[in-house]
């Protein structure tokens, strides 16, 4: 993902949207066991 600075509200808005995606679905935290938040989530909410 690269950086592109946004020049009006609607980009803001896209650009922070695209990184919870990114950050909630593909990112792996290592304080999650390498597991992303949804995994972990899903885990609790559905075992």
């Amino acid at each position: 993902m690269r950086y592109v600075r946004p020049e009006t509200l609607p980009e803001l808005r896209s650009t922070v949207k695209d990184y919870v995606l990114l950050y909630n679905n593909r990112r792996l935290r290592q304080s999650l066991n390498y597991k992303t938040p949804n995994e972990v989530y899903k885990q609790v909410v559905e075992p």
